[in-house]
């Protein structure tokens, strides 16, 4: 190196894990001076967990894990953050890269959490309201004293949503001006779920009205072909409907829209 590089601060270090020094002199060729020593001291980098809020799952449903859920970092960010699973989960078990986890040993990163590679997966019998799970871990990076005995904690409950992909996400209708057109919400698949995987014998599902169409009005139906009564739902808009078939029947009346002709 030369006293230029030196000067314009071109001189870098590498940390290789131990206390470091050293002896340099400096010459021109022709003289050189007398050896001289150094010290070179190191920061170490520290470990954080920033968030292990934990889950809430439907039964026998699975949920990925996100950064939203479980987080932690390195001050040196180049560091990988590894969690190493120490009790695995009683009622379920974790997904990481697409492979299903039930022992151990069991790693995964934070990069495997952030690009929703880590997932669970509730599996065990489900006869009350709700149910608790957790698993316990280590994090771990390369020169940070390790954080220990963590716990991720797992709420299952029927509260919780998760069968969007049971129910028809999207109808749509044609109904002429002042006409009447029913709307059916074919449930079944969510009630054949809940008995056959949670065990809730002929559930009683609810549904709400959230909003109201902008030119008609929607109404629950009874009767045959849901046409011998019907209730306006526009009262309330939480106001639930209640199905033991599985099958809504919903009618939308359009109301008739007076045109003017200039």
């Amino acid at each position: 190196m030369t006293q230029l590089s030196s000067r314009g601060g071109n001189l870098e270090g590498t940390y290789l894990g131990q206390r470091s020094g050293g002896h340099i002199f400096g010459t021109d060729a022709l003289h050189a001076t007398a050896p001289f020593s150094f010290f070179a001291s190191v920061r170490l980098p520290s470990l954080s967990l920033g968030r292990s809020s934990g889950l809430s799952v439907f039964p026998m449903l699975s949920k990925v894990i996100t950064s939203a859920d479980l987080v932690a970092w390195s001050s040196d960010r180049e560091r990988e953050v590894v969690y190493v699973v120490t009790q695995l989960p009683a009622h379920g078990f974790l997904h990481v890269a697409d492979k299903a986890a039930y022992e151990l040993p069991l790693n995964f990163t934070q990069a495997d959490v952030n690009n929703s590679r880590v997932s669970y997966q509730h599996s065990s019998p489900f006869r009350d309201p709700d149910l608790r799970d957790v698993f316990r871990f280590n994090v771990l990076a390369e020169f940070t004293t390790p954080i220990l005995n963590r716990s991720f904690p797992i709420h299952i409950s029927v509260s919780y949503g998760g069968l969007e992909h049971l129910v028809t996400p999207r109808i749509t209708l044609s109904v002429v001006e002042g006409g009447v057109a029913p709307i059916q919400l074919n449930t079944t698949a969510i009630v054949a779920f809940l008995a056959d995987k949670v065990g809730l014998s002929s559930p009683t599902l609810s549904l709400s009205l959230l909003s109201e169409p902008s030119h008609g009005k929607v109404c629950e139906c009874r009767g045959e072909h849901g046409r011998k009564s019907r209730r306006a739902l526009a009262e309330s808009k939480s106001r639930a409907m209640e199905s033991e078939s599985g099958i809504f029947i919903i009618i939308i009346i359009i109301s008739k829209i007076r045109t003017l002709v200039s």
